[in-house]
């Protein structure tokens, strides 16, 4: 059962979770960029948490073959929430933390110029031949 929209973690979450597991897989320890580490939920057989702030417990970051390979070999409930435990405790701390602070809405801006980004700040410097 996916989690319901509003306790999913955003993008920014995600990164910020990725800091802080030092952007390492949590099952095998590989280090990779933040952008590549997914997140793997635990929902299944157990009760999906209604507070965010309670998702810390039923999350693993993971690189993309260790998260394929969960799913896979159909990892038991007791092993995901054992990798859940081996997790450090400051790290654990901390993930609850970003998960515990409400998420900032995004609003598009009033007006969008596309010509704004071709603009050039700098002058070119003299003597040089553009």
């Amino acid at each position: 059962m996916p989690l319901p929209a509003a306790i999913r973690p955003g993008p920014a979450e995600v990164k910020r979770i990725a800091r802080a597991v030092a952007n390492r897989c949590e099952l095998c320890g590989d280090e990779c960029p933040a952008c590549l580490l997914e997140i793997h939920f635990i929902t299944r057989g157990r009760a999906i948490p209604s507070r965010r702030e309670d998702l810390h417990r039923c999350i693993l970051a993971l690189c993309s073959r260790c998260h394929r390979d969960l799913h896979r070999y159909r990892c038991t409930l007791r092993d995901q929430q054992f990798l859940v435990s081996l997790r450090d405790p400051r790290v654990s701390r901390e993930v609850r933390r970003i998960l515990s602070s409400p998420p900032r809405p995004y609003s598009a801006p009033d007006t969008f110029d596309p010509g704004r980004f071709f603009l050039d700040p700098s002058p070119v410097p003299w003597g040089w031949v553009v």
